[in-house]
């Protein structure tokens, strides 16, 4: 249960389960021969030297075993077959039969483990073991209810499965009971990241990235976590940061990671280097030859950044190399929902369902895409619109008669027409809204541009599960069409605020004056979003407000642009994206500056036009109060009165929105605040 100290390490072998924990896997005890070989086996499965495995292997696991079979030396031996690329031989130990007799009848949770890998295996290998996902999790179950209720390997192996079929509320429940068991497991600290980058939650993965670097400073799993979650925030720098320590320990033959190289490509395909790219899934390549787990890992970040025609090119490449494994051909159905070619979808998320019917991201997705197929059309000179009968087709009708003049507006002003038609697809309600997007139905919008395709839901009211309200259509995809044109003439390469500022620019509608109130604010409160702050309040707000204020002040900073650089300086901008070069080069070409001198020239225009509005008289209200009340004792004391019931005010709605009945940490009165100057407090989520 990770209840220890180093004092208690006292035996190699005690040394050696916590060095594998801990991910040392040059430590001297994974080499003591008096350790158990499974131990010694897995580090340097982990390593990747799956040669020195089959080695340690030979003739201690398999049907020629001379003791019996080993399930844990049998389970390492075949994963190290297959990254090797030999799928046959690897098949062959997976489904052994003391293998599938453990799951049923095994009394031994290690064996019960070692089997539940070999039949993850079994279904990766083979086409037709899809079935037996459900048999894996049965032999969980029962090693938890019957065997061990309090070893937190078992949940953790349960965590992982679910969460690897999209099962999220499951996948959590399992992994905080596993966490519960043992605070010091690296998966489950490792998972626990992964599920928050999923939700774009960077705060949570960096809380799961330190507590690795508590079981190790150097705990590799923090380093890819990091690399991971910088790259979600579009920081391929920071990302490479994060990583250069175990580039540099790859050296070293214990430490040379498979992953590194995999993280490494995704780094280099966020730059848009395609040929580092390739350098470093070759290097993945060599050593796991018969994987393709690189080429996921890369090619869901090509996707993330909607590098379309590379991401299907590295995506295809892993499914031919591993034919039956559903993850390749559910991220190709994906992509192609994105990229507008749904035929090829539909195929694609067919073949991933057979492989593995389990996944309820994909399950949802290909249903979706079914009944898309089937939906009527309507096709202008720039759109194609599909829409299912009832209301939608409505809504569609109404569409299709003005989004031609809409196309012609748009375009002229940004100067870039798309090569294509764009596809709109008119969601009859949330729910199917949410799986057209994401796959799942949960998401907090009502339409959104993945390039050459637009998906918008009807505007309706009703219950809040089905519909989100009323709104102009209209208004909303003239902002997406925007997208989709600034996507196409950057090569999908424009920062997300920029992207987003020029869509509420050529909405051509007038501020409004509560956005003049909260950007004067931002302004006087020295709270303006940065270059790097503005991207992430769009995708993870922290305050309530940040996303209105991301919208609001990008279209403010495109008015300063077009203020003070002219229009065709903008313009010039957008298409240098398209070159692959990043934002600082991309300012210098247009602008002649950067991203520091950018920004700090924008805030003091910010704060000349805040000036304009009236919204910054000299002095201000609350000098001209207290020097109006200065040396009236009771005038005194009657704004520190009127002070005191605001903030009360303040510490209640605080009380009501985010505390717990009862907690005196939020139900403290101003008044009884310690004359002291109160700190910056940021709740968590």
């Amino acid at each position: 249960h990770g209840i220890f100290d180093d004092l208690d390490l006292d035996t190699p072998t005690r040394r050696a389960r916590v060095a594998l924990e801990r991910w040392r896997l040059d430590d001297p005890a994974l080499v003591d021969a008096s350790v158990p070989l499974h131990l010694r086996v897995e580090a340097l499965l982990r390593a990747g030297r799956h040669v020195e495995v089959l080695a340690a292997t030979d003739g201690h696991a398999g049907d020629d075993a001379e003791n019996g079979v080993d399930l844990k030396l049998l389970s390492r031996r075949a994963q190290s077959l297959a990254a090797l690329g030999k799928r046959a031989e690897a098949e062959k130990l997976a489904k052994n039969a003391a293998a599938r007799d453990a799951l049923a009848n095994s009394r031994d949770v290690e064996e019960i483990l070692a089997a539940v890998e070999l039949g993850v295996l079994r279904m990766r290998l083979d086409a037709q073991a899809a079935g037996e996902y459900r048999t894996l999790l049965a032999a969980l179950a029962r090693a938890r209810n019957e065997i061990d209720r309090l070893d937190p390997r078992i949940r953790m192996r349960e965590a992982q499965l679910l969460a690897d079929r999209h099962a999220m509320k499951d996948a959590a429940a399992a992994l905080g009971e596993a966490l519960g068991l043992c605070p010091r497991s690296a998966d489950g600290w490792r998972l626990a990241g992964e599920l928050a980058i999923a939700q774009f939650n960077v705060d949570g993965a960096t809380s799961a990235a330190a507590a690795l670097r508590r079981l190790d400073p150097m705990h590799p799993y923090a380093a890819f976590l990091d690399a991971h979650s910088n790259l979600v925030q579009d920081d391929p720098t920071a990302a490479m940061k994060a990583l250069d320590p175990l580039i540099v320990r790859a050296e070293a033959p214990s430490m040379n990671l498979p992953e590194t190289f995999a993280w490494k490509a995704a780094i280099e395909a966020s730059r848009y280097d395609f040929g580092a790219m390739r350098a470093a899934l070759d290097a993945a390549d060599l050593m796991q030859p018969g994987v393709a787990d690189a080429l996921v890992i890369c090619g869901r970040q090509l996707v993330l950044d909607r590098q379309y025609a590379e991401a299907r090119e590295i995506l295809s490449r892993a499914a031919q190399r591993e034919p039956a494994w559903a993850i390749p051909p559910a991220e190709l159905g994906l992509l192609s929902m994105q990229d507008g070619l749904e035929d090829r979808a539909v195929a694609d998320l067919r073949a991933a369902v057979a492989l593995d019917p389990n996944d309820e991201r994909t399950v949802f997705t290909l249903k979706l895409a079914e009944e898309l197929a089937g939906w009527k059309r309507i096709e202008t000179e720039h759109f194609i619109i599909r829409h299912p009968d009832g209301d939608a087709d409505l809504v569609a009708q109404l569409l299709a008669g003005v989004l031609d003049q809409m196309h012609t507006e748009v375009c002229a002003r940004v100067g870039h027409e798309p090569s294509q038609k764009t596809l709109i697809d008119v969601m009859p309600d949330h729910r199917s809204f949410g799986v057209r997007i994401t796959g799942l139905p949960r998401i907090h919008t009502i339409a959104v541009c993945t390039g050459p395709s637009i998906a918008i839901e009807i505007p309706k009211e009703g219950a809040q599960t089905k519909h989100l309200g009323l709104f102009d259509p209209l208004a909303v995809l003239r902002h997406e069409y925007t997208h989709t044109v600034t996507l196409s003439m950057t090569k999908n390469r424009i920062p997300h605020w920029l992207t987003e500022a020029v869509a509420v620019t050529l909405e051509d509608t007038p501020r409004t004056f509560d956005n003049c109130q909260m950007l004067a604010a931002a302004w006087q409160s020295d709270t303006l979003f940065d270059l790097d702050e503005i991207n992430w309040a769009f995708i993870r707000p922290r305050k309530a407000i940040d996303r209105a204020q991301a919208y609001a002040q990008g279209r403010w900073m495109v008015e300063f642009i077009e203020q003070s650089f002219g229009w065709d300086a903008l313009r010039k901008l957008l298409f240098s994206y398209a070159e692959g070069i990043r934002e600082e080069e991309a300012m210098q070409r247009a602008f002649a500056i950067g991203r520091t001198e950018f920004f700090a020239r924008f805030s003091k225009w910010a704060g000349d036009e805040v000036r304009k509005w009236g919204l910054a008289p000299t002095p201000s209200m609350r000098t001209l109060a207290l020097k109006l009340a200065e040396g009236d004792d009771s005038a005194e004391q009657a704004m520190r009165k009127s002070a005191v019931e605001r903030l009360d005010a303040v510490a209640a709605a605080w009380a009501g929105s985010i505390g717990q009945p009862g907690s005196e940490r939020f139900h403290m009165r101003a008044s009884q605040w310690p004359p002291m100057p109160m700190p910056k407090v940021q709740f968590d989520d």
